[in-house]
Formats: structure tokens, sequence, C-alpha cells
């Protein structure tokens, strides 16, 4: 009998899936606000909208916060060793190793972009001055 291996990588599928949530609500907000067309700004309310799914959009608010950070930790843990040593004279030695050529890198890129695009929204939402 063959022993059949998947390749499937699920930090970086739940990092993706993570991170999924904010960008669709990032290109909704982009386009709503730099479009003329109301149609491509209003593709999420009907979701959110509906009485049946008030309770979505709590949890949908908590996700695209969140989930950025939470697609960071999950693929932290492959991109970076720590190893802590006992070394004589009850000393402790802690070493880190990155690995460079790594498909997490882009799930902590992405990652890293929509907090920095969340952040610019929610000043430019925010501030009065602009």
């Amino acid at each position: 009998m063959k022993n059949i291996y998947s390749r499937i990588d699920l930090p970086f599928i739940a990092g993706m899936l993570m991170i999924l949530p904010a960008a669709c609500f990032f290109v909704s907000a982009f386009l709503n606000h730099n479009l003329p067309i109301p149609f491509f700004g209003r593709l999420i309310e009907p979701c959110v909208e509906r009485p049946e799914n008030k309770s979505l959009g709590v949890n949908a608010n908590l996700l695209i916060v969140f989930g950025q950070v939470i697609a960071i930790l999950l693929n932290l843990h492959h991109v970076v060793r720590l190893q802590l040593r006992k070394k004589e004279n009850k000393r402790f030695e802690l070493a880190a190793t990155i690995q460079l050529n790594c498909i997490h890198w882009v799930v902590i890129a992405a990652a890293l972009a929509g907090i920095g695009v969340l952040i610019v929204y929610m000043i430019g939402e925010t501030c009065n001055c602009l």
C-alpha cells in the first residue's frame, strides 16, 4: 500500500484565510471612496446588514482587526526557530534562526501590509485635517 502525503501547509492556508476578510474590507472601502459607482463599494453590505446576520458584523470586525495578528503568530513559528541552551555556570544562551526561503513570509508580509493599511485607514477616517 502506498503512503500518500499531503503537501497542504495548514498554517499558510489558515493565515491566508485570516487575511481574506480584511482584504475584502479594504478593497470595498477603497472602491466605495474612490469610485463614483456605488455598486463597487456596496459589495459587503448585503451580507452584514441583514437582520439575521447582525452577529456576523461584530465577528467580522474582530476578524478584520485581529486576523492579521493571528496570521502572523501562526506563521512566525515556521520562520523563526528559537533554541534555549544551558551553559556552564548556570548561564543560558538563546539562539534565533531565521529561515529566509519560506512561503510563510508571504503571509507575514501580507499581514503586515494589512496592518499598515488598517492604521492608515483609521487615521484617514478619523482625522478631519486631511
